[in-house]
């Protein structure tokens, strides 16, 4: 398949492909892991497979995950962090990461939220509208528009 391992610095081993794609890293005598994966795992021969087996297998992770728990526990984060009179402001892109951080926050914080999305003029046709449109459509969320 065209995999090689290579030697890293600090005994960090390297397992690359074809196209110098990073794969997988660990450290020798460390629980220290790596995998780079296509998110499309169902894309890939074994994709599944693989993960499972590098997340409970090799990580030790147990399958009792629930979202609502961890976002219940990141809210529990950002309520310690932020006292309650306190404003944050978020940049905010449209993307999924942005999104997702703007939506927990919110949950945490209220109105203390002000979101800022930055139309610098170099964005793809109508994505100011197909950014900001559901936002405010499906949330209570503060987003200026600069």
């Amino acid at each position: 398949m065209g995999m090689r391992l290579l030697r890293f610095r600090m005994g960090l081993r390297l397992w690359r492909g074809v196209l110098k794609v990073l794969l997988m890293l660990w450290r020798i005598g460390r629980r220290i892991y790596g995998l780079q994966y296509h998110h499309e795992v169902t894309h890939s021969p074994k994709g599944m497979e693989t993960l499972k087996h590098f997340l409970f297998d090799v990580c030790g992770v147990s399958a009792d995950l629930k979202m609502d728990d961890l976002m219940e526990e990141e809210i529990k984060v950002i309520n310690k962090t932020v006292a309650a009179d306190e404003h944050v402001i978020c940049a905010f892109s449209g993307g999924v990461d942005s999104t997702v951080a703007a939506t927990l926050v919110h949950k945490a914080i209220g109105d203390m939220l002000h979101c800022i999305f930055v139309d610098n003029g170099l964005l793809r046709y109508k994505e100011q509208e197909r950014v900001m449109d559901p936002l405010l459509r499906e949330t209570c969320i503060y987003l200026l528009l600069v």
